[in-house]
């Protein structure tokens, strides 16, 4: 799926639903669970977020998580780098 999104992204608008899709919806609920705590939503780029599975998806979450973070502190490069606090858990533990 990314090599395709990657390939085509200059001459179509693409949309794959198992890695944007889910992304979406999976930081949505993460903003959600902010919120619902009385939190700004601020408050998310300092939450550790824990990812479990395998596939695109996984890395849909990861990255839109990460991006949706360095947003918040700031949309720079160095903001990015600093929203690292997203673990992937997979079969042999945290990775």
């Amino acid at each position: 799926a990314f090599k395709l999104l990657q390939r085509y992204r200059n001459q179509y608008r693409m949309f794959n639903d198992d890695v944007q899709g889910t992304a979406g919806v999976a930081v949505a609920g993460l903003l959600g669970a902010v919120r619902a705590q009385g939190r700004p939503i601020s408050d998310f780029a300092k939450q550790k977020i824990v990812v479990s599975g395998a596939g695109s998806a996984r890395i849909g979450v990861l990255n839109a998580a990460r991006k949706a973070m360095a947003r918040l502190l700031g949309g720079t490069e160095s903001a990015l780098e600093n929203a690292r606090k997203v673990e992937e858990l997979g079969s042999q533990g945290l990775a």
